[in-house]
Order: structure tokens, then C-alpha cells, then sequence
């Protein structure tokens, strides 16, 4: 039976669909000329983005996870002539444990315990276009704050816990402008800085989201 979809992620996807009536107005902008309303080529100081995709767990962290899903939403605000912007971002990822030995909170040991991991970060980043033009390639670094809330049940008898660390991460994408709408698809690794022992017991924690969202 699948799971349902937690809280944070339904929060994020909310906060990305109440701007879809913006979308809309854009699409049809689009649509009638292909330009900005002053009729120059659309070119944005301020931009939001939405987006979702695979979560895969690399290093240590795919001993202990199955690939799961992400969610993204975004602001993002471009320096005028320039190819660089800054974004805030609120990232979501989950993912179910794998059959393995994990740490309860009472110190015990509970094999094959079935349990899901919900990473959800804060992040800011700096974007910097490596070309201009319709399709254009970027990267992408940043920094943030990630929570990782992990649910196990073993014994008939469920374990909760949640922490929060400090976390880097770096990627790559594609963009693809279509008047004032643009799509897109980025791969990024994000590497958070945990404490030794609980259901992963290394230093950090590495997942790279893959992610196809739209931009407005």
C-alpha cells in the first residue's frame, strides 16, 4: 500500500502551485508575442520556479536508503546584465529505508525494520548561466540548513527522531526559455554534515536530486 505523502512535501508543492495563476498570464503573454509587455525580450529581474523528480542516495546513504522522490520551489533574483543570480530554496526529498540493521532511539538493534527518512532543507545558492540564449546550461552552488526526520517501526513499537544539520551542495542544468516561461532539468549533489551513529552511521549524508520544473 503506498504511503501517503508527508506534510512538508505537500506544503512544498502548495507554495509552488499558488502561483500558477501567475503561469497562466505568462503562457498567455507567450502565446500572443512572444515578448514582455513593453514589447522587449522578456528578461526578469525576479523569478520563481517549481519543480520535482528522483531522489537517488549515493556513498554511505544508498546502504541505507532506496531511491525516493524530490520537490523544489524557489525565488530567484538576477543581477541586471549579468549572468549570475542568488535563489532561496525550499527543497524536500524522501525516502524509504532499506532492509538493514538500524539504530532505535532506545539504543537497540531492529533488523529489517521497515521506516522512511524525510530530508527538508532551507537553502540559498548562487546560479551562474555558463551561456545565453534560449537554451542555456548553468551551475549551480549553495548552502543550507537540512532536517532529517526519520520514522522506523520495529517490534511493534515505532521511533521518531528529527535533527537538523548544516549542508553544502553543487549541480548542473539545462534551461529552456520560451518567451517568459522557462523549463528546465538540473542534477545536483547535496552533501549534509551529520553525527556518527542513527540508521546512517557516517559523517554525512550525500543524495543527488534530480529535478524537472518550470520557471516564471
Amino acid at each position: 500500500m503506498p504511503r501517503p505523502i508527508p506534510t512538508s512535501f505537500a506544503l512544498v508543492l502548495a507554495a509552488g502551485l499558488l502561483a500558477t495563476p501567475v503561469f497562466a498570464q505568462d503562457m498567455g503573454r507567450m502565446a500572443m508575442s512572444g515578448t514582455s509587455s513593453n514589447g522587449m525580450p522578456h528578461q526578469k529581474m525576479f523569478s520563481f520556479g517549481i519543480g520535482g523528480g528522483v531522489a537517488v542516495p549515493v556513498s554511505d546513504a544508498k546502504d541505507a536508503f532506496k531511491s525516493g522522490y524530490n520537490g523544489l520551489v524557489y525565488a530567484r533574483a538576477q543581477l541586471p546584465g549579468m549572468p549570475i543570480s542568488f535563489g532561496v530554496n525550499v527543497a524536500f526529498q524522501s525516502f524509504d529505508l532499506k532492509d538493514a540493521t538500524v539504530t532505535t532511539s532506545g539504543g537497540s538493534l531492529a533488523s529489517g525494520s521497515p521506516g522512511t527518512t524525510d530530508m527538508l532543507g532551507g537553502l540559498g545558492d548562487v546560479k551562474i548561466d555558463i551561456m545565453q540564449g534560449p537554451l542555456h546550461p548553468y551551475i549551480t552552488a549553495g548552502i543550507g540548513a537540512y532536517n532529517l526526520k526519520t520514522d522506523t517501526s520495529a517490534g511493534g513499537t515505532s521511533n521518531s527522531t528529527s535533527q537538523t544539520h548544516f549542508g553544502i551542495n553543487g549541480g548542473a542544468g539545462i534551461a529552456m526559455r520560451f518567451g517568459a516561461i522557462s523549463a528546465y532539468v538540473q542534477g545536483r549533489v547535496d552533501n549534509v554534515y551529520t553525527d556518527t551513529g542513527g540508521v546512517i552511521d557516517t559523517k554525512s549524508v550525500q543524495v543527488i536530486p534530480v529535478t524537472l520544473g518550470i520557471e516564471f
